[in-house]
């Protein structure tokens, strides 16, 4: 395929010209997602609890330094990270569970056109 440049744009001897529709392609009913294992729920979860746990400490230090006169805005980080470390809580949970039942799936299924998750692998 040889292509030349003469100041505008040559295209190649060997092209198709399609038009918008021809372009478009739909897969009929398609699982887009993940299949995660016991040991890569496993690491999740323990990620997860290291990482709220240091949300909470996080936040306590917030709370603390909110007692300072002059300081009080720091409730708002004590608020942020206390949220943050209960998301954490919850999905560490998720993932818990997941170790303990073989692993588990997340992902969006077009034929049902909704997010599935659960535990095992996707049978669709």
């Amino acid at each position: 395929m040889e292509m030349t440049y003469d100041g505008i744009l040559v295209m190649p001897s060997s092209y198709a010209v399609m038009d918008e529709e021809e372009m478009e392609y739909l897969e009929a009913g398609k699982y887009y997602g993940v299949n995660l294992s016991r040991t890569q729920c496993d690491n999740i979860a323990y990620y997860l609890t290291v990482f709220g746990g240091i949300l909470t400490i996080s936040s306590l230090v917030c709370s603390g330094i909110a007692l300072i006169p002059g300081l009080q805005a720091a409730v708002v980080g004590a608020s942020y990270y206390g949220a943050l470390a209960t998301v954490c809580g919850l999905s560490g949970w998720f993932f818990t569970e997941a170790t303990r039942k073989g692993g588990c799936y997340i992902g969006f299924d077009s034929n049902k056109k909704k997010m599935v998750y659960g535990w095992g692998k996707y049978k669709g």
